[in-house]
């Protein structure tokens, strides 16, 4: 068995923002939402899901908005947790000054082999 993962998904944007950097700056917060994850955890040892967030980004790069999109989680303190984390996130400013929409999705997962993550 491993630690508990926040395991990123699939990420759609809508904007002039290339999805690598999106990627690559959202891998650097890991940590703030598996934050989230941990004490719920704790009371809840199987608790394991897909939480899909949407947030905007303004055009200076900044988070402005963010929205639970949909969750399979079902845990309502760690779905508002995650979505209040990526406020105050930044991201390089978006080429051409316009706003981008991002939605992503997380995994959360309270342990796996190597053998089932692999699909073995």
């Amino acid at each position: 068995m491993r630690d508990p993962e926040v395991i990123p998904g699939p990420v759609l944007v809508r904007g002039s923002l290339d999805k690598l950097v999106v990627r690559r700056t959202l891998r650097g917060h890991l940590d703030e939402l598996r934050a989230c994850y941990l004490p719920a955890l704790k009371k809840k040892p199987e608790l394991s899901g897909r939480v899909t967030v949407q947030f905007t980004l303004s055009a200076a790069g900044k988070v402005v908005d963010s929205v639970l999109q949909s969750s399979r989680l079902q845990d309502a303190r760690v779905e508002k947790c995650v979505v209040k984390a990526f406020r105050g996130w930044e991201f390089p400013k978006p080429p051409g000054g316009d706003s981008v929409v991002v939605t992503h999705e997380f995994n959360f997962e309270a342990g796996w082999s190597g053998e089932r993550h692999l699909g073995r």
